[in-house]
């Protein structure tokens, strides 16, 4: 059973240089219970509205992909990457978001978004080396934010809060949750890119 996705955004462009210099954008993944990123090339969305178009050639996707530049490049204009980073995320959620359910049905669509396809999630080949420390980073953030309410729940019993020291320690339960899920799928994507068999080691 595939992952129901229940947002996707661009929030953030890093600009690399290997094999030579290029942007990349960080498509994060929002499904019911995990979050995942990956970083893809406007090429790779290129690619992706073109295997969508030659599938539904009379049913394009319902926002078209921001233009090409040919006589200046992305590189170096901050300018350019947002507006491109501004119509790639609407392109996306113009798919995720339509009534027509025919382009999320896809193959290509769940391999671009590294959803799982019929099968069990297999942590040890979603991740990159950079969307495992990007993952790493977020789940970080939620250990944070569980200490926090551990704090502020403390701070709720000595005032005899009761009902906000309540709600904190319903939050911060959700949120240990989420983190033991998320943990060990860090711990498997670790072993998949030792060995690997992470997305580092296919040819993508």
């Amino acid at each position: 059973m595939s992952e129901n996705i229940k947002n996707i955004y661009i929030r953030e462009t890093e600009t690399r240089s290997t094999p030579k210099p290029h942007i990349v954008y960080r498509v994060e993944v929002h499904a019911e219970v995990r979050t995942w990123s990956i970083w893809k090339r406007y090429s790779e969305f290129d690619e992706l509205n073109d295997k969508l178009v030659r599938l539904f050639p009379n049913n394009p996707p319902p926002f078209e992909i921001p233009a090409k530049h040919y006589f200046q490049s992305t590189l170096g204009n901050p300018v350019l990457v947002e507006e491109r980073r501004r119509g790639l995320e609407d392109y996306l959620n113009g798919i995720l978001f339509h009534k027509d359910a025919r382009w999320r049905e896809t193959e290509d669509w769940k391999e671009f978004l590294s959803i799982p396809t019929g099968r069990p999630l297999d942590t040890t080949t979603m991740y990159s080396s950079e969307s495992w420390l990007d993952e790493y980073h977020q789940v970080q953030a939620i250990t944070k934010e569980i200490r926090s309410l551990i704090n502020r729940r403390e701070t709720h019993i000595a005032r005899n809060e009761v009902q906000a020291s309540h709600n904190c320690s319903v939050q911060a339960k959700k949120s240990l949750t989420t983190l033991g899920v998320r943990t060990s799928q860090l711990e498997s994507g670790l072993i998949g890119l030792a060995k690997g068999t992470g997305r580092d080691g296919r040819i993508l």
